[in-house]
């Protein structure tokens, strides 16, 4: 059975029946007495004191008795995002190159130490020997021959050119000119030997291109021989004259 009082609307209709059957009473039933009468007003007056009350707690004038208390409301954490000091890089300097550049050969002053002396027997043998470049002490300069398949502006001034050859040799013969230009002239060089048809490759720690070509005159091949090193540069040519190992003691006596 509900106990609590009608609020609201409900207390209002109640109210409202209570006075229309109160009215309705005092017009159709007979008088009663005055103890009934005071004992109506008594009734009426206290239902009214409790629809006054209730009314009051419904509205929120008084205080429910049995109000549940108000939920706790938890503490809105700060939005403020926390910012975390950002450590500084500091860039380390790039470390220096350690790279040398290739050193350049010494070029040698005389034909007679192109290779060391105990090469030079079993390469030239007994065959004599005109230097034309240094011009030697007392001699006569003499031009130094061209190659239309050689640059001028590589070979054109060698700093050593040495030519083996019997004064009775037609064409027998063996040719070594050295000199210097910057590493750059000699690379790109060597690339237009390569696209003419000479043959290259790594060798004695630089490059070295080749390329042989039969004699029209006699049956026998010419064999050219460009090798660069750092600054270096050093011609072989040999016609009908065969050696072993020839750059490879020349640049072992140079270094």
């Amino acid at each position: 059975m509900d106990t609590e009082p009608p609020t609201g609307d409900d207390l209002a209709k109640m109210i409202v029946t209570i006075k229309e059957n109160t009215l309705r009473g005092a017009v159709v039933e007979p008088p009663r007495s005055p103890r009934f009468r005071f004992g109506l007003i008594v009734g009426i007056v206290a239902v009214l004191a409790v629809g006054t009350a209730s009314s009051a707690v419904a509205l929120g004038l008084v205080p429910h008795p049995f109000a549940a208390p108000a939920p706790a409301v938890a503490p809105t954490p700060s939005t403020v995002p926390k910012t975390t000091p950002t450590p500084t890089v500091t860039a380390s300097p790039p470390a220096p190159a350690t790279s040398e550049p290739t050193p350049a050969l010494t070029v040698p002053q005389t034909c007679d130490t192109v290779v060391a002396a105990a090469d030079a027997t079993r390469l030239f043998g007994s065959t004599p020997v005109t230097q034309l470049r240094p011009v030697p002490s007392g001699a006569t300069a003499q031009p130094v021959p061209t190659r239309q398949d050689f640059d001028a502006a590589v070979i054109g001034t060698p700093a050593l050119y040495c030519i083996w050859k019997d004064p009775l040799s037609d064409i027998s013969g063996l040719t070594v000119a050295m000199g210097t230009k910057s590493s750059s002239t000699l690379a790109s060089f060597m690339t237009q030997l390569a696209v003419s048809g000479y043959t290259c490759t790594d060798a004695h720690g630089g490059r070295s291109c080749q390329q042989v070509t039969p004699v029209k005159e006699y049956p026998v091949d010419t064999t050219s021989t460009f090798f660069a090193l750092g600054g270096t540069w050093i011609l072989v040519v040999q016609t009908n004259f065969p050696t072993t190992d020839l750059l490879g003691a020349v640049t072992d006596n140079l270094e």
